[in-house]
């Protein structure tokens, strides 16, 4: 079906999007995107949020006052409540899902067939870390492709510098033909044609285990041969345009990962996402209030880690330890005399020498180790198992070093994050 004509005062826009909310504080940036699209457009848009019981009262009233702002209207459907049986047979076929770093509304949107009501025959899906700066009408009235889907391909996205992908690795899906399920214009009448997407889906994600996009991978499995390739305009992601230098202009950014950061100085892409928020019911002075005691409570936590390690070097030979190349560095952020020892536990290949490490540190139960390597999170529970403690025995290292030499990278998100 094509949209090719219209008058955008009086033409219908649907607009979909999916929220798993646990804390309370996700809700914002659906709220955010929201208000990207109503300030463009002078088309009725209709937002369907796709939810679960971890939206709250309060967030629900300000995603209704935030519609009614702006002329606008949403609509809101519980997942949980009408596709119980459906959505269970998923997150156990998946259940690693809980503690990947993409939350459980990202399968929703493969719900979309059988939620939606049947009068609405065409969606716009969103993923929430969107801001839309152009008429969203622009791709509203663009077609679709044979099998009732347009989206943009990965290659188009990351200029030619995709992720690498299972299901492209292993030939099942051309590389030219991935795409981002972030951004995608969707014929529902086509889409409710495959009643079995979700007994599809499930037999798909356990044929294939190496899968980490989960919804992504279903969609591009089923849907990445005929599906209508959109301008990248639509799904500019914005690590990567900030990494080119590129401009701000008209299209949908995509702030995946930690692209928010609002420590970067004039950064035009923070800029064009806060001209945004600031239009949501989410800018409020609680929100400015609880915004600072996060960085309080950072600084807290920050101190308490000071204290403990400098606690714990007191009077105590240091053991270093980290990669063969890290030494001369490792030795000048902590000011190690000549006689302090390093160890070598990774190999060039990244492999560390878990089992040498735990049986030398049991031995030297004097010393403080100084764990300088990634992956020891990965660790500790056998460190835990050998009874070494941490701030005791040990401490991180890693996290005192600056971020290019692999130590942990702060952003203004991690607070935003939280608020």
């Amino acid at each position: 079906m094509n949209v090719n004509a219209g008058n955008d005062a009086t033409m219908n826009v649907n607009i979909c999007y999916a929220l798993h909310d646990e804390k309370g504080s996700f809700s914002k940036f659906v709220g955010t995107s929201m208000a990207s699209v109503f300030m463009h457009t002078n088309a009725r848009v209709v937002v369907h949020l796709l939810h679960d019981d971890s939206l709250s009262a309060e967030n629900r009233e300000k995603f209704e006052a935030l519609a009614k702002e702006y002329g606008q209207s949403v609509r809101f459907y519980n997942v949980e409540e009408l596709a119980t049986q459906g959505l269970i047979r998923v997150l156990e076929a998946v259940p690693e899902m809980e503690s990947s770093r993409f939350s459980v509304a990202a399968f929703y949107r493969l719900f979309m067939g059988s939620v939606l009501p049947p009068d609405v025959h065409r969606v716009i899906y969103l993923d929430s870390d969107t801001i839309v700066n152009l008429d969203i009408v622009r791709m509203w009235r663009e077609p679709v492709g044979a099998n009732g889907l347009a989206a943009i391909s990965e290659v188009a996205i990351t200029h030619d510098f995709p992720a690498p992908q299972p299901l492209v690795e292993s030939g099942e899906v051309a590389r030219e033909r991935y795409f981002n399920s972030g951004v995608m214009l969707i014929d529902m009448d086509a889409l409710r044609q495959r009643a079995t997407l979700i007994d599809d889906s499930i037999a798909m994600l356990k044929a294939h285990p190496r899968t980490f996009c989960y919804d992504q991978d279903v969609l591009n499995y089923f849907f990445s041969r005929d599906y209508h390739e959109l301008p990248a305009l639509y799904d500019k992601f914005v690590s990567i345009e900030r990494h080119f230098g590129i401009s701000v202009s008209d299209g949908i950014y995509h702030y995946a990962g930690k692209a928010l950061d609002f420590f970067i100085d004039d950064d035009p892409y923070n800029e064009l996402f806060l001209n945004s928020f600031c239009q949501t019911p989410w800018f409020s002075q609680s929100m400015i209030k609880n915004f600072f005691r996060e960085i309080q409570k950072s600084y807290g936590r920050w101190r308490d880690v000071w204290r403990i390690s400098f606690n714990a070097a007191a009077g105590r030979e240091r053991i270093f330890c980290g990669d063969g190349t890290s030494e001369r560095f490792v030795r000048e952020i902590f000011d190690a005399k000549k006689g302090e020892p390093y160890r070598v536990v990774v190999d060039d290949e990244g492999n560390l020498f878990a089992g040498k490490l735990i049986a030398e540190m049991k031995k030297h139960r004097n010393a403080l180790y100084v764990l300088c390597f990634a992956g020891l999170d990965a660790l500790r529970p056998y460190l835990d198992d050998a009874g070494l403690r941490d701030g005791v025995d040990y401490i991180d290292g890693g996290q005192y070093l600056p971020s290019g030499k692999g130590g942990w990278e702060l952003t203004s998100g991690d607070f935003f994050d939280e608020v």
